[in-house]
């Protein structure tokens, strides 16, 4: 969809969750475990399955800042997602 957002989160050990539900399979859940430190940039990149893949699993990977870079550059900040 082209969005990013930005997350302020407290030190220590985090779990980052997605979920998906697909229109005829049972929903699928994603996660990443990131030791978190303090004042460090973390990018995290959710990967779709392509279309033909019936599993409808996605995935979140940890990327690093000069792969998410110019990803970023081409998205729009999405600042109400939490909502």
């Amino acid at each position: 969809n082209k969005r990013f957002s930005i997350h302020n989160i407290q030190p220590g050990t985090h779990s980052l969750e997605i979920t998906t539900s697909g229109h005829m399979l049972k929903s699928t859940k994603a996660a990443l475990v990131l030791k978190v430190e303090e004042n460090k940039t973390y990018y995290i990149k959710m990967l779709n399955p392509p279309a033909y893949n019936f599993t409808n699993r996605v995935k979140i990977i940890e990327v690093s800042e000069s792969l998410a870079k110019p990803i970023l550059s081409e998205c729009e900040q999405e600042t109400n997602c939490l909502k």
